[in-house]
């Protein structure tokens, strides 16, 4: 059986909804460069080997993170969104809950979140024993911060791939269990459509029941460009709000404000409007 090389970071079954049906392709812009292209979802929000273990238990392949885990819970997405809107049972919302926790930790921005997490515990435990400070400076290791460290370091230190991971399954799941017990409020469109980006989650600062940093607030998860899910913001398990055009594209622009690389959506027309309405300035193509 061929292992998966290429794992999605958002499943193509996930872009689909967001594509443009009818050339079976989805637009995207990358904030840093300025790039623009349409492409099939399958070329896009992927990279080599993103989920595979260096060093998988006894029993477990190495790529059984992509499959059969996320691609199990990709189909199952798919499944229960079709259903939000109609005979949506307890089964499915348990279902889309999971699939949303895995989409909002599989990023590789959540990936160099661990990494930069786990540097900063490294670096603090050696910062307590002079000894240990001595010898870092002795070998020109740079302890200012985690990126100078990460920089003097490239080429003998690195954080195990699989602590990464295991992060990443953990978080995930308890991040389910807590989606599943909350108030869900699906913003629907029938004027506009929503776009969504490489950061599926945008925080919205407000009354919510999330809270970071000591700012409370909700998460704004586009499902698709119809429908858009805000959780934290509501009591109630499901409620559906229509939305004016005008609304979708204040949704938008946070959605590209939040993003980390790159956004996407299924016409250059609604990204270009996103990043108007974000206040970000339009990246300029390199030639």
């Amino acid at each position: 059986m061929t292992k998966p090389k290429r794992h999605h970071y958002l499943p193509e079954s996930y872009q689909k909804g967001f594509w443009d049906e009818q050339a079976k392709k989805i637009c995207f812009i990358d904030l840093q460069t300025g790039t623009r292209a349409a492409t099939a979802p399958r070329n896009v929000g992927v990279e080599k080997h993103l989920y595979r273990f260096d060093t998988p238990v006894e029993g477990v392949s190495d790529t059984a993170i992509e499959n059969p885990l996320l691609s199990t819970l990709d189909h199952r997405y798919v499944t229960a969104l079709r259903k939000i809107e109609g005979d949506f049972n307890d089964d499915d919302r348990q279902s889309l809950a999971i699939a949303l926790a895995f989409l909002r930790f599989r990023t590789p921005l959540m990936f160099r979140d661990v990494e930069m997490r786990a540097i900063d515990f490294f670096l603090a435990e050696i910062k307590k024993n002079p000894g240990k400070v001595a010898q870092a400076a002795a070998i020109g290791v740079n302890l200012d911060d985690p990126a100078a460290f990460m920089d003097s370091t490239s080429e003998i230190f690195q954080v195990p791939k699989d602590l990464v991971l295991s992060v990443f399954l953990k978080s995930s799941v308890d991040f389910a269990f807590a989606l599943v017990a909350m108030g869900w409020r699906v913003y629907t469109t029938d004027t506009g459509k929503f776009i969504t980006s490489d950061k599926p989650f945008s925080a919205v600062e407000g009354p919510g029941l999330f809270s970071s940093n000591g700012v409370r607030g909700s998460y704004l998860i586009p499902l698709s460009s119809r429908l858009c899910l805000e959780i934290g913001a509501c009591e109630q398990p499901l409620e559906f709000v229509p939305l004016s055009l005008d609304q979708v594209r204040e949704i938008n622009g946070i959605v590209a404000y939040c993003a980390d690389k790159k956004i996407f959506g299924s016409h250059f027309e609604e990204l270009d409007l996103a990043l108007a309405s974000s206040e970000l300035d339009t990246p300029t193509p390199k030639q």
